[in-house]
């Protein structure tokens, strides 16, 4: 069935007087903010190094075979510096054997862009891996009616424990 082009356009214009209505500037530039994650070791990790994991009993993670489910409570740091920011928690669902994980984030950040919690989601293609694109999908204290979405990439010299975040938000 195809939807009308006038409620299409409907539907559109009512997001985009909530967005104004709610005081988000999407003229400006995006706020952005970098986040290192420090692995906390020790502990099982993916074969991929995805993540320090725990796991359910049915998991396996040894390569080749599938993962299951995965979850992951690191610390979180300023990448210049190495400051502590944080703490960052979530899980992953393989979605697709060896090949997709579908993740969900949990910031809890203290640092110098706001003190609060950002929630993002991410589907990881292992091919491609640590590299991704996030959305986010929610925030708390000063992160409170965050909007935006971001990317995961890898240092240069990536060892599996270890990679960036950098999101991309406006407030309103």
């Amino acid at each position: 069935m195809k939807v009308p082009s006038i409620i299409l356009k409907i539907v559109f214009l009512a997001a985009f007087a909530v967005f104004m209505v709610k005081g988000y500037d999407l003229e400006s530039p995006p706020l952005s903010i970098t986040i290192q994650e420090l692995q906390s070791p020790p502990g099982p990790r993916h074969s991929a190094g995805i993540v320090r994991v725990g796991r359910t009993p049915a998991a396996r993670i040894e390569e080749g075979k599938q993962v299951g489910l995965i979850w992951f409570d690191n610390d979180l740091a300023v990448p210049s510096t190495g400051a502590p920011m944080g703490t960052q928690t979530g899980h992953c669902v393989e979605v697709s054997a060896n090949s997709l994980l579908a993740c969900y984030f949990r910031f809890d950040l203290d640092a110098a862009e706001g003190k609060g919690t950002i929630t993002a989601e991410a589907l990881f293609d292992l091919a491609v891996f640590p590299t991704a694109d996030l959305t986010i999908t929610g925030g708390t204290g000063d992160f409170l009616g965050i909007i935006g979405s971001g990317f995961t990439f890898p240092p240069e010299n990536f060892d599996g424990t270890t990679f960036f975040y950098t999101l991309n938000y406006f407030l309103p």
